[in-house]
């Protein structure tokens, strides 16, 4: 299945996305406790645009060795009672989350 993770990432940004899976996984693992408000593979099947790449994730937190972009969603995420950890008063980041780039096909 084709991903974003071309290693053009600047490439990207503005590029519409569909989540395909979360941290890896098409569910959320039935043997770990997560809240409902953590529960992003609600978010599955939906789409947005990405607006930020991994050289601005790497300015803002410790690398995790896997390539991340931020995708703000066109449906509210709130609206699935998920916590957005961008948010942010005045933000153009809210509604937003950091992907890993092989849970985002492009559309």
């Amino acid at each position: 299945m084709k991903t974003i993770n071309d290693g053009k990432l600047n490439k990207n940004i503005c590029k519409r996305v569909r989540l395909k899976s979360f941290n890896g996984t098409t569910c959320k693992p039935i043997n770990q406790q997560i809240g409902d408000c953590d529960d992003y593979w609600k978010l599955i099947g939906f789409e947005g645009e990405i607006i930020a790449d991994e050289q601005v994730y790497k300015k803002l937190f410790k690398p995790t060795g896997k390539q991340r972009v931020l995708v703000k969603f066109y449906c509210d995420i709130k609206d699935f009672g998920l916590a957005s950890h961008n948010e942010m008063s005045n933000s153009n980041w809210a509604n937003s989350l950091w992907i890993l780039t092989d849970d985002l096909t492009p559309v």
